[in-house]
């Protein structure tokens, strides 16, 4: 609501009646006895519109001065956007870490951070290890070595990805060291992809498909029918002619 017009409205009137009261004969006796209230009263009047608009537009100031402040605290003390969290290497292993743990399944085997273990671990599922493990580990699927997971010795698996720490042996068709993770040691796989935030020390050779013994269910497994056909042609160029 205009509260300025409101009160010029009232200004106006008020003059209009001073004007009406003091037409006619009667106008100098009634000036002489009333000018002086009615000047005390319009400088009163005047006086208080003016400490209204004055006092209003002080509170029309603070408040957006307040705006202005709020805003600038809300900018200064916004959480970082979601682009530069995904630039940020610990951000990107805690959601590749959450996804994983969400996608497993049931028969997934999970060595939490709190268990250190020594000894063989020989599972038919995934591997999930938070944990220390000191020994060998065989799974027929997927080993995930995460952050804060550690192992000494060996790991055989179909697929392993290392965001942890792995000393000693990896030996896979598939093997990748993600953001922050650290192989030190023998990598045979036939796939090796790194991290530009990984490290791998060590020695990288090619996985061998040679028959071996899966100690998990006592049964060998053949030789990949391509080694055998090259076994093959090679003995037919050394035969003699």
């Amino acid at each position: 609501m205009n509260y300025n017009l409101l009160w010029f409205v009232w200004l106006i009137w008020a003059a209009g009646l001073v004007a009406y009261c003091l037409k006619g004969n009667h106008a100098l006796p009634l000036w002489r006895g009333l000018s002086a209230p009615s000047f005390s009263a319009m400088t009163v009047v005047i006086t208080t519109l003016g400490i209204v608009v004055f006092n209003k537009g002080m509170k029309m100031f603070k408040r957006k001065e307040n705006t202005i402040k709020s805003i600038e605290n809300d900018f200064f003390t916004s959480p970082p956007s979601d682009d530069n969290r995904s630039s940020d290497p610990n951000h990107l292993t805690d959601n590749a870490e959450a996804a994983i743990q969400a996608a497993s399944p049931m028969d997934a085997t999970t060595i939490p951070e709190s268990c250190h273990l020594t000894g063989e671990i020989n599972a038919t599922g995934d591997v999930h290890i938070s944990g220390s493990i000191k020994g060998i580990i065989r799974s027929e699927k997927t080993v995930y070595v995460l952050s804060e997971g550690k192992v000494d010795g060996e790991i055989t698996a179909d697929k392993i990805e290392v965001t942890g720490s792995l000393t000693g042996l990896c030996r896979s068709r598939e093997v990748a060291i993600n953001v922050n993770g650290f192989v030190d040691g023998t990598i045979e796989c036939e796939a090796l992809s790194i991290n530009k935030k990984g490290r791998f020390y060590g020695v990288s050779k090619p996985f061998s498909t040679q028959t071996v013994t899966d100690k998990a269910s006592g049964t060998k497994r053949p030789a990949e029918p391509y080694i055998v056909e090259t076994l093959s042609r090679i003995e037919e160029q050394i035969k003699p002619s």
